[in-house]
């Protein structure tokens, strides 16, 4: 192979694999910790030479080698390099005194260290004066290509002659030059062994494991030249990102762990609300918190939890060593029970993607020996809204129960929506007893919230069981122009007089509670009379209607159809204030 330079060898070494190892000269495996010989020493290239020649070559060739490590000798070389990262890691291995026997494990940890070089830069070696013959420069390139590393073996290397002219390497930003005066504050003084203009072969192919090498100044055929390299500029300590946890799993332990609460248990502060209250303040806020029964018996063996955040592990080490939890509310089951960590949770949350919104009611018939009145339809409203949260926080964790069907935020506020949550309405067939439910919510529901409600049953109630079953039709469905209230509406505000005028009275109130749900203003809105005192209007549980503004019959006429259902007032998400279509438009319902 001819290749034409006429003045000066310009070598280019690369290393693929990103690592570069080599122990200096008269140091031990064990002792270059911090000790990497960079740049690559003119004595280290040259051994490398003849040990490649020694390999893939005729012996005959190993004295044209030694002649051409002789003319690479004649001046230092000029070194152009990239910058480098050190590294340390540890490597096992046998101790001095380890028993040889078959199967011995003694090893001691010994520490090696390397450099961390991007696999797309290039380092310059370049001798600037050196005149090689067409075969010796032919000679060098056919070494340098079958260079297997440069250093210790992890340093696999690629090395090539440049062609004539060629620049250095974009990223290679430091020099390497020899030199007797002393180093600038931007450099420092490198010492590296380089051949003599009379080494033999003999003295290139020295062992390094005789003994008699350490006690030289410099091995046969060697002498050290000072250099003077550039100092890498100054850079921050690259720090891997501490991890953070996304969740935790906890194993409880002992006989009094907290019961797991079931959908119909009554209790206003169940067990999974105690130990989130408890859990937060050692872990800081929580997104989703479940107790997990795994043997079934009642009471939690596992507390699975997901951070409002991720967390690093330095803050919550110490919160999660082991610890108690305990309880003693007279109103509740006792807790007492420790807690240790199980698992870790690495993985992001990930966003659900939004479900199509299905704009239909879920509807059922109730059948029972003793139906409930629909005089009692609060109390079955509320009845199956409490198993229908219980039934969610099983399914989705009590934390995470979509507001459309608890009708508050993940922060227990109330929803703001145009009242677009979860209304159960009861209806009746004959105006007396309760004979059908119906679950709809303005704009739908996605079809997990759907199967979730499908999923709900009723208690018994007067003392008879009562069975569920899924029909298409409920009484307040329809289309009509005349609408009449089947169970009474009740006022939000007092009325008031203001300037000889009546502000804020039931038909103001009614007109403003369609205006609030986008649903057009009535042609007419009428009053008539009714007795409800049969009618239970308090809920049980936080009630927010006020009884003392009276239950009121209301009939609605509209210009045009309007499709229901419709539910106005306070509680009309619990089946007060709820109206079916009247097909006789001059009739008073």
């Amino acid at each position: 192979m001819s290749i034409a330079t006429p003045v000066g060898v310009d070598l280019r070494l690369s290393f693929p694999f990103g690592r570069y190892a080599a122990t200096p000269w008269f140091r031990s495996r064990r002792e270059h910790v911090g000790n990497v010989e960079w740049p690559p020493s003119p004595w280290r290239i040259a051994r490398a030479l003849v040990a490649v020649a020694a390999r893939n070559h005729a012996s005959a060739a190993l004295e044209d080698v030694v002649t051409l490590v002789r003319a690479l000798a004649k001046e230092p070389p000029v070194y152009r390099l990239p910058v480098t990262r050190a590294l340390t890691y540890t490597q096992w291995m046998p101790r001095l005194n380890f028993g040889d026997a078959l199967g011995s494990d003694e090893r001691l940890d010994n520490g090696h260290s390397l450099l961390d070089i991007a696999p797309d830069q290039e380092a310059t070696v370049r001798w600037p004066t050196v005149e090689l013959d067409e075969r010796q420069l032919a000679l060098l390139d056919s070494l340098l290509l079958h260079l297997p590393y440069l250093g210790q073996s992890v340093s696999v290397c690629e090395a090539r002659l440049a062609t004539t002219g060629e620049p250095d390497h974009p990223d290679a930003e430091l020099n390497a030059i020899a030199g007797d005066q002393p180093p600038l504050e931007e450099q420092r003084s490198r010492r590296l062994l380089s051949p003599k203009t009379t080494v033999t072969l003999d003295q290139l192919s020295i062992d390094t494991a005789w003994g008699a090498v350490r006690s030289m100044p410099a091995p046969p055929g060697s002498e050290w030249i000072d250099f003077l390299v550039d100092q890498p500029p100054p850079s921050e300590p690259v720090r891997a990102p501490e991890p953070r946890a996304t969740g935790v799993v906890l194993r409880l332990s002992g006989v009094l762990r907290p019961t797991v609460a079931r959908p119909e248990d009554p209790r206003t502060d169940p067990p999974d609300v105690v130990m989130r209250r408890q859990l937060d303040s050692r872990l800081g806020h929580l997104s989703d918190l479940r107790l997990l029964d795994d043997d079934g018996d009642g009471r939690a063996e596992r507390v699975a939890a997901r951070f409002s955040a991720p967390r690093p592990v330095s803050q919550l080490r110490r919160a999660l060593e082991g610890f108690s939890l305990r309880q003693g509310d007279p109103d509740a089951p006792r807790m007492d029970c420790i807690v240790d960590v199980e698992e870790l949770d690495w993985r992001e949350p990930v966003a659900p993607q939004a479900e199509a919104l299905i704009d239909e009611p879920v509807c059922f018939a109730l059948r029972s020996n003793n139906p409930p009145l629909l005089a009692d339809a609060i109390t079955v409203a509320e009845s199956f809204h409490r198993r229908l949260l219980g039934v969610a926080a099983t399914r989705f964790g009590r934390a995470a129960i979509p507001p459309r069907l608890s009708g508050r935020r993940a922060d227990g506020e109330r929803l703001r929506s145009d009242h677009r949550h979860a209304h159960v309405l009861v209806g009746s067939r004959d105006g007396t007893t309760a004979t059908h439910l119906m679950v709809w919510a303005r704009g739908g529901f996605s079809p997990a919230e759907a199967e979730v409600v499908r999923l709900v049953t009723l208690p018994a109630l007067c003392g008879s069981g009562i069975i569920l079953r899924g029909v298409s039709d409920h009484p307040s469905l329809g289309s009509s122009q005349r609408w009449q209230s089947v169970t009474p509406f009740l006022p939000v505000r007092h009325s008031k007089r203001r300037g000889g005028q009546v502000v804020d009275g039931i038909e103001d109130q009614v007109r403003a509670e369609l205006a609030h749900r986008s649903l057009p203003a009535p042609a007419a809105v009428r009053t008539p009379g009714r007795d409800w005192s049969a009618f239970r209007t308090v809920r049980a549980r936080r009630d927010r209607s006020k009884p003392g503004l009276g239950a009121h019959a209301v009939q609605l006429d509209f210009a045009a159809p309007v499709a229901g259902p419709l539910a106005l007032g306070a509680n009309a998400h619990f089946s007060m204030g709820l109206f079916v279509p009247v097909s006789d438009e001059h009739g008073d319902g």
